[in-house]
Parts: structure tokens; C-alpha cells; sequence
């Protein structure tokens, strides 16, 4: 394991996520970067029989490697985490099993968004299309726009942005409003009160704020809590307003590509897969629940297929009452555990 330090003192540059460590090597080129607390996702390029290689881990530290879906953007809502990709949406709640929505629709460099208790995805060709859960169903909504080319939701409202320079804005996902003059900024993501794009922030779509991302790694950051995070090649470019912006060099050997923000911890990843991870200040780590040992009694006994097993319990050996649901035979042994401290207490199987 090797730890890395990252100390920033710039002036009006937030001083957290300072300290990275090197989780994992995934190998492949990063692709996404995604999760809630409990699940963190890293995909990469490497084309599985049935889908991507991504890494998951529940915890940040131990890594699995699973097969999801590729996506152009994610998001997250409860406890599932959502993509977007030409093919469909998918989402899936423990990094293993994944469902499609939206299917046989083609979305061309789709955006995904959550806010106003639904989900907004809007694509390059300027279609949007609107739904409350990740299952659907989703609506394809009326789009003043003809291209969509970044979407967030922050202060109540849907802003996206658009290759003809202006933006349109939604409270509800439904209705959409051209809002804005000429600009030919990408909207990136959401934190802090601003909307972030590559030169701007503005709160509202209509007055912008010079300062954005740094040129040098535009895209491949993201919002935590009271901070901004974008990287690049070398490292790391953090914020507390999305103007002032500090570097430091991440001391890692490998391309930093990608950087997202999960809830409770930072993931960042390297063009050659390595992953390294930051908790956010504040934030209590996962622990293993705490495991109690106690003394039991186990009743086993064979069991024969179709048949139906009682356990049934009596504390006169007389008056005999059932103890849980029947067990069905599969011919293998079966058994009953009960605590070793129960009070006297005679036991019998009924075969049904």
C-alpha cells in the first residue's frame, strides 16, 4: 500500500482531500468514475463478453472486479447509481446486478441529471427525456434546444447547456425554457451554489462570473461539499469558489484522468487504471458491523425431496407447539439451530 500526500496552502483554495491513497490497480483506460457511499464503481475500457471491466468496492479499500454497462454519465438516486450511454439507461444497486431502461432508444452523448424527484437525461441531438425512478417510464419532454451538451441540477432547477451558446433551464424537468445569451461554455457540474462550466459559473444561467475550470483538464472534475476538484495530468487543481484555483502534483506515477465525488469519499484514477481514493473531512468511515458469538444447539437430520419437516418444541414432552416455518426435503441433511440458553425444552421433527 503506499500513501500520498497532497498539501495545498494557496489562498482561497479549499485544504481538503489532501491526502490520497493507492487503492487498487484496475488496468485499462478510465471511463467512469462513480458511486454512493457503500458503492464506488471505476469503469474502464476493457470490453467483457457481456459488458465493461469496472472495479467495485463497497468500503474504498478492498476492490472486486464486476462487468456493468459503459456510460457517457452517471448519477445517483438513493442507493442506485444510474447510467446513461447510447444503448439505453441502466442502473444498479450493488455493482453486480444491472437493469436497462429507456430501450431500443438511441442517445447520442447523453447527460443524466437527478433533482426535483425525477431524472433528466438530455442528449447531443437535443432530446430530453424525463422519469421518477430509474425503471421508468420516461417521457420525452418538448426541447427548445437542438443539442445538449451539459446538464446539472442545483438551486431548484435543471441548467443545461447547448452548442449554439445559450442555455435552457427546467424546474421540473418537464417544462424547458431558453434562458441566456450567446456563450459557448459546457455546463460540467453543479456545487457550491455555481454551475461550473469551462471559463464561468453562474447561479441562475443568466449572469455568469469569469472563472471556471482550468484550462489544463477541463471535464474531468467534480463537486464535493464545500469544495471543487478537477485533475489533470499530473495531479490535482482544487477550489472553494470555482475562480481561484490551486495545483499540486499528485506524486503518483501514471496520468490522473479522472476524479469523482461519491458521497463520502473521493475516487481518482489513472490512465493506466490505478485507483486512489480520499475520504471527505468529516465523513465517518465505513466499519464492519460488530459480531456477537454465542452458544447454540444444532438439531440435524437427513431429509428425503418433496418431503416437509416441522420442528416442533414442548417443555412437558406432552403439549407440543410448531417451532418456525417447515423445512422442505432435499435430500441433503437439514437442521434446526436454537439458543444453548433456552429454557428447558423437549424437540421433534413431524414429517408432512
Amino acid at each position: 500500500m503506499r500513501t500520498l500526500l497532497i498539501l495545498l496552502a494557496f489562498s482561497g483554495v479549499a485544504a481538503g482531500q489532501d491526502v490520497w491513497t493507492l487503492r487498487h490497480e484496475a488496468g485499462g483506460y478510465p471511463a467512469i468514475v462513480a458511486g454512493r457511499p457503500g458503492l464506488y464503481l471505476v469503469g474502464t475500457d476493457l470490453r467483457e463478453e457481456s459488458g465493461y471491466r469496472f472495479a467495485a468496492s463497497n468500503d474504498g479499500i478492498n476492490w472486486r472486479q464486476t462487468t456493468l454497462p459503459y456510460a457517457d454519465s452517471t448519477t445517483t438516486i438513493g442507493d442506485t447509481v444510474i447510467g446513461a450511454s447510447a444503448v439505453g439507461v441502466w442502473s444498479t444497486q450493488d455493482g453486480a446486478i444491472y437493469n436497462w431502461s429507456l430501450p431500443g432508444t438511441y442517445l447520442r452523448d447523453p447527460r443524466i441529471a437527478t433533482g426535483s424527484d425525477c431524472i433528466v437525461v438530455g442528449t447531443d441531438s437535443g432530446e430530453i427525456y424525463r422519469a421518477v425512478s430509474e425503471a421508468g417510464p420516461w417521457i420525452k419532454q418538448l426541447s427548445p434546444a437542438d443539442s445538449i451538451t451539459g446538464l446539472a441540477f442545483g438551486n431548484g432547477f435543471f441548467l443545461a447547456s447547448t452548442r449554439a451558446g445559450y442555455c435552457i433551464k427546467s424546474n421540473d424537468g418537464i417544462s424547458w425554457v431558453q434562458i441566456g445569451g450567446q456563450r459557448n461554455d459546457v455546463i460540467y457540474f453543479f456545487g457550491n451554489g455555481s454551475f461550473i462550466s469551462e471559463d464561468a459559473r453562474t447561479s441562475d444561467g443568466l449572469t455568469w462570473i469569469t472563472g471556471g475550470l482550468p484550462e489544463d483538464g477541463q471535464g474531468r472534475g467534480a463537486a464535493g461539499p464545500g469544495v471543487f476538484v478537477n485533475c489533470t495530468d499530473l495531479g490535482f487543481y482544487t477550489s472553494v469558489n470555482g475562480s481561484i484555483w490551486g495545483f499540486k502534483a499528485s506524486g503518483i506515477s501514471g496520468e490522473i484522468m479522472k476524479v469523482g465525488f461519491c458521497g463520502d469519499m473521493w475516487i481518482a484514477c489513472t490512465a493506466g487504471g490505478r485507483i486512489i481514493t480520499s475520504p471527505v473531512a468529516g465523513a465517518t468511515p465505513l466499519a464492519p458491523p460488530p459480531l456477537q458469538v454465542k452458544p447454540a444447539m444444532e438439531i440435524t437430520w437427513p431429509s428425503i425431496i418433496g418431503r416437509r419437516y416441522q420442528v416442533q418444541g414442548s417443555s412437558d414432552n406432552q403439549q407440543w407447539g410448531d417451532i418456525g416455518l417447515p423445512l422442505n426435503g432435499d435430500g441433503s441433511d437439514l437442521k434446526f439451530t436454537a439458543p444453548a440458553n433456552t429454557p428447558k425444552q423437549f424437540f421433534r421433527v413431524n414429517v408432512r
